[in-house]
């Protein structure tokens, strides 16, 4: 994302900006995958940083990227 983002047609009372503290998030983009382990290791491998390693939560196995 750009450090600042004008409005633009279809969102002309917006403006975007990175999160001030990269501790606090706003919003979260869900990615489903079949096979959590190996997505998050081919992502890893790829330079994709992760807040912990994926978590069982019995109805689904989930992690954060920052």
């Amino acid at each position: 994302m750009y450090a600042h983002n004008c409005p633009t047609d279809d969102k002309p009372t917006v403006t975007l900006h990175t999160p001030l503290n990269p501790k606090e998030a706003s919003n979260f983009m869900i990615i489903r995958v079949a096979d959590i382990w190996s997505s998050y290791k081919e992502w890893q491998s790829r330079g994709a940083e992760f807040i912990t390693e994926p978590k069982d939560h019995g109805i689904e196995i989930r992690c954060y990227m920052p």
